[in-house]
């Protein structure tokens, strides 16, 4: 089969709308606020931030690289991981990480290492690469499980990312 750059985006992104709330919000509620509107097919809230990650047992330093962290409300219908080794994340997962294999390259990890995040500003926290994904977007991507990623930042029921698919799906301009 052929795919286009836009067919694979589409098999990976499946959402039509995304919004960056400026603050923590409460899950339920923008859950249902999101579903309350019109046209909406689907609601995902989902946690974003931006942390250090080392491997671990190595020692925190300026050259670590910086991942982009996707809390991941599992299961997601709206992000289809474009698996490469290991596999995706599971409901039943606790501090497990699936990394972008360029980010995995540049830390010099793969399935079955550990990783170092450190979230927020003394909060560290050890993770099992389960997979690696290849995700065009974002290289320095890292998905774990949105609910340990809150217990982790202290902000347990809240997010920062909203992803809805709307009922038109038509992909036209």
């Amino acid at each position: 089969a052929n795919y286009t750059y836009n067919d694979l985006l589409f098999s990976i992104l499946r959402f039509d709308v995304n919004f960056i709330t400026e603050r923590w919000e409460r899950t339920e509620r923008v859950e249902a606020l999101a579903r309350s509107a019109p046209g909406v097919e689907k609601v995902e809230l989902w946690t974003l931030d931006n942390a250090p990650i080392r491997k671990m047992g190595t020692e925190e330093s300026k050259s670590d690289f910086s991942t982009v962290i996707f809390g991941v409300p599992l299961p997601t219908e709206l992000y289809g991981p474009q698996m490469r080794e290991g596999r995706w994340l599971t409901p039943a997962d606790g501090h497990v990480i699936v990394l972008n294999k360029k980010i995995a390259e540049d830390v010099g990890v793969g399935v079955g290492d550990w990783v170092t995040l450190k979230l927020g500003i003394n909060n560290e926290s050890d993770w099992q690469v389960v997979g690696l994904l290849f995700d065009p977007i974002i290289g320095r991507s890292a998905s774990v499980p949105r609910d340990v990623l809150s217990r982790e930042l202290r902000r347990v029921d809240r997010a920062n990312s909203i992803w809805i698919q709307t009922t038109d799906r038509s992909r036209e301009g």
